[in-house]
């Protein structure tokens, strides 16, 4: 069985330009592997249907119909048709400084060569048709049409993955509200018996994720962030005359033995001798 091939050339491409070289479709066999290779030039797939994997940069990718993947020169790679469900792709190589500068602007580069099509799909697939008429028409001025649908398939690709960014941001953007109104919760509401499993769940997170959002924003677990609030005003309250009890309770505690323990733990001292140090240091200095 042999791969099926539709093939055109740009027979007007100069050399060194930002230019398209060639195009084409393929329906490839069941196994049908391209590399271990590198190119001289870009290339760009969309996999039209069926599916296969593309593996660069260490890394490999599962694709299937509405997925593409870039391809940069002097980097190795290998890419190949799946077992059952081989797929048919359509390609473009294309060369120049201002393609390279256009993809690495977008984020499209050799580690994260893969961009879905989403809602794009069927516009980026007319413009590969009318890419590939152009160069079949063997007139100068095809060059400069194909050219041309090669930029706005570049442009729908970066506006394409400005609407995931977007989103991308939007979702990082709510997370950072949802951790800044915790922050103010726990400033609040500190001396009560606060759950972050709960505070998180409220939110529409499991713990263990947001506690780990959480110390990437603030650089403690919310229990520690937590912890540190208490023991801050804890601080305070035994510079007042307030029993050891009343200062546990104030915080958030039930078990005075339980908050002298933690207290201890965290500043290195009981909270009887933390009082009487600083009752030491207030003390007006005769002579």
């Amino acid at each position: 069985m042999t791969e099926k091939i539709q093939f055109a050339l740009n027979s007007f491409s100069e050399h060194g330009e930002n230019n398209v070289l060639f195009s084409g479709y393929s329906q490839t066999f069941p196994y049908h592997k391209v590399g271990p290779q590198v190119h001289d030039y870009f290339l760009l797939h969309v996999v039209l249907r069926g599916k296969g994997s593309f593996h660069c940069a260490g890394k490999t990718y599962s694709l299937s119909a509405g997925d593409s993947f870039f391809i940069y020169p002097k980097e190795l790679v290998t890419y190949e048709s799946d077992r059952t469900d081989p797929w048919y792709y359509t390609w473009v190589a294309f060369q120049g400084p201002f393609f390279e500068e256009t993809l690495r602007s977008a984020g499209i580069q050799p580690e994260s060569p893969i961009v879905s099509l989403g809602g794009k799909g069927s516009m980026i697939k007319q413009l590969f048709y009318d890419l590939y008429s152009s160069m079949t028409e063997l007139k100068v001025a095809s060059s400069l049409k194909t050219n041309a649908y090669l930029r706005l398939i570049i442009s729908e690709f970066i506006e394409q993955t400005t609407i995931l960014d977007e989103h991308s941001q939007k979702e990082d953007h709510q997370l950072d509200q949802h951790i800044q109104d915790v922050i103010r919760l726990l400033s609040l509401r500190y001396f009560e018996p606060l759950s972050i499993e709960t505070i998180a769940a409220s939110y529409g997170y499991n713990r263990t994720y947001f506690s780990k959002k959480f110390k990437e924003y603030t650089g403690y677990s919310p229990s520690k962030y937590l912890l540190n609030i208490r023991m801050k005003k804890a601080e305070a309250l035994l510079q007042k005359s307030l029993t050891i009890q009343e200062v546990a309770s104030s915080v958030g505690y039930r078990d005075p033995l339980y908050f002298s323990k933690q207290f201890k733990q965290w500043s290195g001292v009981a909270p009887s001798v933390f009082r009487q140090q600083h009752l030491k240091e207030s003390e007006p200095k005769q002579g």
